[in-house]
């Protein structure tokens, strides 16, 4: 259907039952996408989360058959604090999209975010570079840890997101470890697999395996 999914119950924990492409799927996109890279308004299906403690475990969010962009599939509210997304598959192979996971609106700040142990395969095809990045941290928000995670894409410049994991904002006590990271989008030297744009931003990013195919002078994996 169109419109939102959205989440209000707090300490909710949603566990699909099956393996890979078989468990319970949500097709997002489906309708007609209105709002800019922040996520502001949509009729295009996407899931929000706007009450604390939600946890969601094991589905598969399928993106691969709807010609649909979204700005943002998983949106997190201010509300949405000490939220847990694990051992999802986020497929957006068929269709130009956004970003993954990320805040509702510039001003939502959730803290306290886990991100472990989910796939993002997106466009096996160049011209279906996904204009934004599969987890944007924004807001002036704490602790998020991104851990475990395999990001395999086309993620490009567009409206100032260009990598894989991007960070927005100052946003402190950040934990990017172990994950397997590759943009293969070579649109830009600036295209990279993780990228935090404020000087004042604070964490740990160690043990992660990261590609990225963009050339150019200064074109690196990792930038401030």
């Amino acid at each position: 259907t169109d419109g939102s999914v959205t989440i209000t119950v707090a300490d909710v924990t949603i566990v699909g039952v099956g393996k890979g492409k078989r468990r319970p799927r949500i097709c997002m996109g489906r309708g007609t996408a209105t709002d800019g890279a922040n996520g502001t308004a949509s009729n295009a299906t996407k899931l929000v989360v706007n009450a604390p403690g939600v946890t969601i475990d094991n589905l598969f969010f399928d993106n691969g058959e709807i010609a649909t962009a979204l700005a943002v599939f998983v949106s997190l509210s201010t509300n949405a604090s000490d939220f847990t997304i694990r051992n999802c598959l986020f497929d957006q192979e068929g269709v130009v999209g956004n970003t993954v996971i990320g805040i509702t609106n510039p001003s939502s700040s959730p803290n306290n975010i886990t991100i472990d142990s989910n796939e993002f395969l997106q466009a096996s095809d160049a011209a279906l570079a996904a204009t934004g990045g599969a987890i944007v941290i924004g807001g002036t928000t704490t602790n998020w840890k991104i851990t475990n995670n395999r990001i395999y894409g086309y993620y490009r410049i567009a409206a100032n997101l260009a990598a894989c994991i991007y960070g927005t904002t100052a946003a402190t006590s950040i934990l990017i470890r172990n994950n397997s990271i590759t943009n293969r989008s070579t649109t830009s030297a600036g295209d990279l697999a993780i990228k935090l744009t404020s000087t004042t931003s604070s964490g740990v990013i160690e043990n992660n395996t990261v590609n990225s195919l963009a050339s150019g002078a200064g074109s690196k994996a990792i930038a401030p």
